[in-house]
C-alpha cells in the first residue's frame, strides 16, 4: 500500500478514531501511521552537519526537537482507549531519523514482570526494545546526541529490582556512548566539535529513594554508580495544562525569556495541548470527531 493511498484512506476515516458517537471505545485503528506529507530533507544527521559547519557551537545554544510520550507507538490499536493514548505513530528509530533528539519515555512494571511502556491505563511494549532502537540509531549516526528522559508513570508500580536492572541496562546498552559525569554545566558548555558522547539519561525523582539488601538507592548513589541523573536537577520542564494554543505559545515564550539565558540546566519547552471539554459545542464536536488535540514539536 503506497503512502499516498494510506494518507487518503486515513484522511477519510481519521475522525472515526475520536468520534464518540461512532467509536465509544476509542480504538486506535484509524490513527494514521504515515506522515501527513512526504518531504525530501533527511534529518537523521542534522547535528553532524551542524558540527561540521559550526564545530564551536555549544550544546546549550542548540534547539533540540523532541517527542512527548515517545514510546506510545508500541500500544496495540485494538486496545480500548488506544486512540486517546497514542501520542506517537512511528517508532523511536523513526522519530530519531526525523530529527528528534529528546525522548520522553514513561515506564512501570507490567503484570508479566517486564519493564514496559505506559500511558495512563494503557500498557505498551518492552522498555528494552526502546533502548535497542536508540542504540541502533546512535550506532548508525555517530555525530548525533540524544537526551533520554525516563519517567515512572503516575500511579503505576515500578518494582525495585526492575529499577536496578534498568540502571544497569543504560550502561550495558549504551556503553561509552553514555555521558556519565554528574556535571550538567560541563555538558552544556561542550562544543559539538569536542563532544565525544552521544546520549545522556535523566530520570524523574519517583524512581529514586528505595533500599535493597542494605543499599540505599538515593539520587547521589545512582548518579555516582550508574551515570544517570535527576531530571528535576538537570532540566526545567513545565507542563502548562492548557487547551488554548495562543496561551500555550505565550507561556512557553515566557519560559524562554525567564530561563533561556540561565546556562546551568536544560530548558524543556512543552508545546503540548491538554485535552478538555469546555461546553456544549465541545461535547458535540467530541461526538463527531471534530474536537482534536495536536502535539506541536
Amino acid at each position: 500500500m503506497s503512502s499516498k493511498f494510506q494518507r487518503q484512506l486515513y484522511d477519510s476515516t481519521d475522525c472515526m478514531a475520536s468520534a464518540l458517537a461512532l467509536n465509544c471505545c476509542q480504538l486506535g485503528c484509524f490513527i494514521r501511521d504515515v506522515p501527513m506529507s512526504d518531504y525530501s530533507v533527511d534529518n537523521s544527521d542534522w547535528m553532524e552537519h551542524l558540527r561540521k559547519a559550526k564545530p564551536d557551537i555549544k550544546l546549550r545554544d542548540i534547539v533540540m526537537p523532541g517527542t512527548h510520550d515517545s514510546g506510545t507507538y508500541t500500544f496495540s490499536k485494538s486496545k480500548l482507549f488506544s486512540a486517546a493514548g497514542l501520542t506517537q505513530n512511528v517508532d523511536i528509530y523513526e522519530q530519531l531519523s526525523r530529527g528528534m533528539r529528546y525522548l520522553d519515555v514513561r515506564v512501570a512494571s507490567s503484570p508479566s514482570g517486564e519493564t514496559a511502556i505506559y500511558h495512563g491505563c494503557l500498557e505498551g511494549g518492552k522498555f528494552s526494545e526502546v533502548l535497542s532502537e536508540i542504540k541502533r540509531f546512535l550506532d548508525e549516526h555517530r555525530g548525533e546526541f540524544v537526551i533520554l528522559d525516563v519517567v515512572q508513570e503516575y500511579g503505576r508500580t515500578f518494582h525495585e529490582d526492575k529499577r536496578i536492572q534498568m540502571f544497569q541496562d543504560f550502561s550495558t546498552v549504551f556503553g561509552d556512548k553514555l555521558w556519565k559525569t554528574n556535571d550538567r554545566k560541563a555538558l552544556l558548555e561542550s562544543t559539538l566539535g569536542s563532544l565525544d558522547k552521544q546520549i545522556v539519561v535523566v530520570m524523574n525523582n519517583r524512581i529514586y529513594n528505595f533500599e535493597v539488601d542494605g543499599t540505599k538507592y538515593t539520587e547521589t548513589y545512582v548518579d555516582e554508580y550508574y551515570g544517570v541523573f535527576s531530571a528535576q536537577r538537570w532540566m526545567r520542564s513545565k507542563w502548562h495544562n492548557t487547551r488554548d494554543t495562543s496561551q500555550l505559545l505565550e507561556w512557553n515564550m515566557d519560559e524562554v525569556q525567564k530561563y533561556g539565558d540561565k546556562r546551568n540546566a536544560f530548558l524543556n519547552n512543552q508545546f503540548i495541548l491538554t485535552p478538555g471539554v469546555g461546553g456544549v459545542k465541545d461535547v458535540l464536536d467530541l461526538l463527531v470527531g471534530q474536537l482534536r488535540y495536536v502535539m506541536m514539536l
